[in-house]
């Protein structure tokens, strides 16, 4: 585990942030849910479940929503090697959840909505509402296809650089390489990146808003 400077880690985010940021090369690899029963598989029961005419239809369409939305953040947790952190320190879903929403992948309230719904069912009884139902199932249909995407296409390796000549530190590019067998973020700065000045694990506090970021400015440049 190294210990980050925090000027480094400032300079790298100035870099990360920047409207003219790009990214000169980058490698990604297919990272597929982990689980025996995918996450699409779940939403599927749902559907199936709200075309019956059982009474408790609703009811298994929620529990089949939540399920759904269970494994794909669990499935995000493992691409970003934290699920072992999560499981040794028994993380209820808000703590997944918060986590997940470091990486800015979709507006926090609503998936909050949705596991309200959910603790509202399990812990209270309660009958859920037949349209807040159907409004949780597309909600997680949508966040599942965005970051099936996410994971599909998920960035391991990368230099990164500013387009602005009056940038003052132009030619210091970000580079950065995950390596999931150790569990290890290398990133450097310099002229192409050629130089590895840090390397973090998911037990470091700077680990996932730095990773989160990275990963956010491959998607999106």
């Amino acid at each position: 585990m190294s210990k980050i400077d925090d000027a480094f880690l400032e300079q790298v985010l100035n870099v990360l942030h920047h409207p003219q940021v790009f990214v000169d090369s980058l490698t990604w690899e297919r990272f597929d849910n982990p689980f025996p029963i995918s996450p699409s598989k779940f939403l599927h029961f749902a559907r199936q479940d709200l075309q019956t005419d059982l009474e408790h239809r609703y009811v298994n369409a929620l529990s089949n929503t939540k399920r759904a939305l269970d494994c794909q953040v669990d499935g995000l947790l493992s691409a970003l090697c934290m699920l072992d952190i999560c499981k040794r320190n028994r993380w209820g879903f808000p703590q997944k959840l918060k986590t997940i929403q470091t990486l800015q992948m979709t507006a926090p309230d609503i998936l909050n909505r949705i596991n309200r719904s959910r603790n509202l069912l399990e812990h209270e009884f309660d009958q859920p509402d037949p349209i807040a139902v159907t409004d949780a199932l597309d909600t997680v249909a949508l966040f599942v296809a965005y970051t099936t995407i996410v994971l599909h296409r998920f960035p391991y390796e990368a230099d990164i650089f500013i387009d602005d000549p009056e940038y003052p530190y132009q030619q210091d590019g970000v580079s950065f390489k995950f390596d999931r067998q150790t569990r290890q973020l290398e990133a450097g700065l310099g002229a192409g990146g050629n130089s590895i000045q840090v390397v973090l694990t998911p037990e470091d506090r700077e680990y996932l808003p730095l990773f989160g970021k990275i990963i956010q400015t491959c998607l999106t440049n």
